[in-house]
């Protein structure tokens, strides 16, 4: 599985959304209503899934899965 595919099924889990349903373009406030909190969940859920440690700055900006597909490869 590539780093994209995992990425898009931590949103697909978080969301509860088909990972068919998701792409680089979704936009995280108008296709998912992600909230803040969401947006936290995500960070805990990317840093275990990659081992990894994320910016939190980063995170908060991020506006499109693509966003964090970058934040991601940039960590790992």
């Amino acid at each position: 599985m590539t780093t994209e595919q995992r990425v898009i099924e931590v949103f697909a889990t978080v969301f509860k959304k088909e990972g068919s349903e998701l792409s680089r373009d979704t936009n995280l406030v108008k296709d998912l209503q992600a909230k803040s909190m969401n947006m936290i969940e995500l960070q805990a859920v990317l840093e275990s899934e990659f081992e990894i440690e994320l910016p939190l700055d980063g995170v908060m900006r991020a506006k499109t899965i693509g966003d964090f597909f970058d934040i991601v490869n940039g960590n790992i």
